[in-house]
């Protein structure tokens, strides 16, 4: 092993005059100054990336900071304009309560309608069942009671009843008695 040492220490300065003189030595120089200087401007490149991202968040920021002094500016020109605003705001939030409890209410009476509705559909429809016909002077009131309450959701039992009453009994001309319950309908067929 130390004989290839002393050789190779021996043939240093020939195999250096050989690669200068062949031109890998500076080859070698610069391929080596090369990737620094492409390092370097990597690094560069990197920082010169994130001054811009700097600049443009430092101009955003800046630009958001105006509109804030814009609107500080604003609101204290406008505070009377705000106030009066606020007020204008509360008495439509007052109207809306208004309004709420008004349709609670009309809700109220038309369900209440549609109970007496009902009811007074129910009633007529089972005398009228009863009778087998319908008295003429009543008809047209029956009919247009039992259209309000179909139009205001009546649904079930009645709207049965009310449609087998206009469908299938018969309007005759007899005096108008007043029924006032289904007890009276005895004697209402006797007359």
């Amino acid at each position: 092993m130390e004989k290839v040492l002393e050789i190779l220490l021996n043939s240093l300065p020939e195999m250096i005059v050989a690669l200068v003189g062949a031109g890998g030595f500076w080859a070698y120089i610069e391929h080596r100054y090369s990737d620094r200087k492409k390092a370097k401007s990597t690094k560069l490149d990197t920082i010169i990336k994130e001054l811009k991202e700097v600049t443009e968040s430092i101009s955003k920021t800046d630009a958001t900071v105006e509109k804030l002094s814009n609107c500080v500016d604003d609101l204290s020109q406008g505070q009377m304009q705000c106030a009066t605003k606020l007020d204008k705001i509360r008495d439509i939030e007052n109207k809306f309560g208004d309004l709420e409890d008004l349709i609670k209410d009309v809700k109220t009476g038309n369900n209440l309608s549609l109970a007496f509705s009902r009811d007074r559909v129910n009633h007529l429809a089972n005398i009228y069942m009863k009778l087998g016909y319908i008295p003429q002077d009543e008809y047209i009131a029956f009919k247009l009671l039992g259209q309000a309450y179909l139009e205001s959701g009546g649904n079930s039992e009645i709207k049965e009843k009310y449609e087998y009453c206009i469908d299938e009994l018969e309007v005759e001309d007899k005096p108008r008695k007043t029924i006032l319950n289904t007890y009276d309908i005895i004697e209402y067929k006797n007359n």
